[in-house]
């Protein structure tokens, strides 16, 4: 799999957009990056959204795709 590009804003600027404008945020990133980008979010780290259904695939067939919770 290739290098998953990173959102070139400020944590702060992705933050606001994803509380505030998420549709906008996401239509934006996946325009400038494509099917696969990662997000730098201060309350939840890095999120790496991916929208191709084979990328979607993949994470739910991995025996174990590495999603982490906190309590």
């Amino acid at each position: 799999m290739s290098e998953i590009p990173r959102v070139r804003l400020s944590a702060a600027e992705q933050g606001f957009r994803w509380l505030h404008h998420i549709t906008s945020l996401l239509d934006a990133c996946a325009a400038e990056h494509g099917d696969r980008f990662a997000l730098q979010l201060a309350a939840y780290g890095t999120v790496v959204v991916v929208s191709h259904p084979d990328d979607i695939g993949a994470v739910f067939a991995a025996p174990d795709p590495g999603f982490s919770t906190s309590d």
